[in-house]
């Protein structure tokens, strides 16, 4: 039996026994038959539609797009929007109906907090103003390739000078803007702070410890600073910040307060999307971002959970492009392919890395420093957190329950420094594993593991 495996924008075959192989297994998702139909209904039918949004959306405007870590059809989007945003920019003086009362809110609710308030102030006589944002989080810019993928070429050379990446440790580019009751201090990019409209454009699928991604990410971590995402990202050491996990997880409440916080005073748009097998637009809804969010939430769960009657002696976990970008984005599909993995299994993940380790290092940092996964988690309950700590917890932890074999392009040396096996092709490693585990040992192979979890139903 042959299996194409995922290999950067590729495949590579595994020639496999067929009664070895326990699953083929990707997100349940097919081929869209009319993609941008299914994008403009969401926009025309939420409440309010899209173009009524903008009749009374006030400038300045910011359009915030996810960065190239993930597979979003932002450029789609843009195809179907452009020509709405080109009509509000040269829709003459702002504040001739720009009342940010009317139309689209952020879907989430009231909120005491102080802080200050850049975008408020009585309307200004003035030109629209129009900026787009890459919501990088604490990932790199965006390289100007990039850029053309994100938001497709005709948008990126025509609106060339409206385009930002975040830079979450330029302090110079960051606006406080209050506090969370968690105690979580607010920094974040001035263009969000001071834009008075806002149209967020993300996908969604489970996340390993927020639980889902997309809705609030845009905004946290998306544009904010170093210090406000590591704050967040402490908190998921501790109960409740699981995938598929909403309520009662620390993370998403810190996250969705954050952004309650900072929208309250803005005129928000939401463009929430799940992907179809091809990466393109599946599913999409429109209008306020928690009702939006919440919509392709439950299309997510039935598309990216995968139930399982048993777990596996060997599971292939692949991280899909661009997923599959550096180790540090691979870490989705380490985690995720451990859930289908029986305890002394081995874990073969597959991850070209063409950009190395990522920017965060403290992943490997700490596994390369430790003289054993128990000594990780050891360290950990002592040290200061930083980035990276909960992958590299996580991480251990997987290692106490199997092996981790690499198949990727980054440094044997390294990867066998952080108790990963490293092999070159995935036909090796699956040869070698099913020698290892024995005749009985079957083969479950996850082809997308970053966006899907695999669920073992209870015996």
């Amino acid at each position: 039996m042959r299996i194409d495996v995922p290999w950067g924008t590729s495949t590579v075959p595994v020639d496999i026994d067929s009664q070895r192989v326990g699953g083929v297994l990707t997100a349940k998702t097919e081929r869209a038959t009319d993609p941008g139909g299914a994008l403009r209904r969401a926009l025309d039918e939420s409440r309010p539609t899209f173009r009524e949004f903008l009749e009374h959306a006030p400038s300045p405007m910011l359009v915030i797009a996810n960065d190239a870590t993930r597979p979003t059809p932002t450029a789609a989007v843009m195809r179907l929007i452009a020509g709405d945003l080109e009509r509000w920019l040269a829709g003459g003086e702002d504040g001739a109906n720009a009342d940010p009362a009317a139309g689209a809110d952020s879907g989430a609710g009231e909120s005491p907090a102080a802080g200050p308030n850049p975008g408020a102030g009585a309307p200004q006589a003035r030109g629209r103003e129009l900026a787009f944002v890459v919501a990088t989080g604490t990932h790199r810019v965006a390289s100007p390739q990039e850029l053309v993928t994100i938001f497709g070429e005709e948008v990126a050379e025509k609106h060339a000078d409206r385009i930002f990446s975040h830079d979450c440790k330029d302090r110079d580019s960051l606006v406080f803007a209050g506090e969370t009751s968690r105690g979580n201090r607010l920094w974040v990019n001035r263009l969000l702070a001071e834009a008075r409209s806002v149209i967020s454009i993300n996908s969604v699928e489970p996340h390993y410890f927020a639980g889902y991604t997309g809705g609030r990410k845009s905004l946290f971590p998306g544009l904010a600073g170093y210090d406000t995402v590591k704050f967040n990202h402490m908190h998921s050491l501790h109960d409740g910040s699981d995938t598929l996990i909403l309520e009662g997880n620390p993370v998403h409440e810190d996250l969705d307060e954050a952004t309650r916080l900072v929208a309250r005073d803005k005129h928000l748009y939401s463009i929430q999307l799940v992907l179809d097998e091809d990466h393109g637009i599946g599913f999409a809804a429109g209008g306020a971002l928690e009702e939006s969010f919440r919509k392709a939430v439950a299309v997510a769960d039935r598309q990216f959970v995968l139930d399982l009657d048993e777990a596996y002696d060997i599971v292939v976990s692949v991280a899909p492009h661009p997923m599959d970008c550096n180790l540090y984005q691979t870490n989705k599909a380490i985690r995720s392919g451990a859930l289908a993995l029986k305890p002394g299994g081995v874990l073969i993940v597959v991850s070209e890395c063409p950009h190395g380790l990522g920017d965060n290092t403290t992943l490997v940092d700490l596994l390369a420093a430790a003289d054993s996964p128990d000594q990780v988690l050891d360290d950990a309950t002592r040290s200061e957190y930083k980035l990276g700590l909960q992958q590299a917890t996580g991480i251990a932890r997987v290692l106490q329950q199997g092996d981790i074999w690499i198949v990727s392009s980054l440094s044997p040396e390294q990867m066998r420094s952080i108790f990963f096996l490293p092999f070159t092709s995935v036909q090796a490693a699956v040869d070698a594993a099913l020698l290892k585990k024995g005749p009985g040992a079957k083969v479950l192979f996850l082809l997308e593991s970053s966006i899907t979890v695999p669920r073992v139903r209870a015996s």
